[in-house]
């Protein structure tokens, strides 16, 4: 599912990860460490 820039803008990304920067992969590992409580 590709998201559009303003749907990018909402989504709570780490401040490492700005969400123009992000790939989907990225984001997927990124947010299976978050579900994995991996970031604080």
């Amino acid at each position: 599912m590709d998201l559009t820039d303003e749907q990018w803008k909402i989504l709570e990304l780490p401040d490492h990860c700005p969400p123009y920067q992000i790939s989907h992969r990225r984001f997927q590992e990124w947010n299976d460490a978050k579900n994995n409580s991996q970031f604080g």
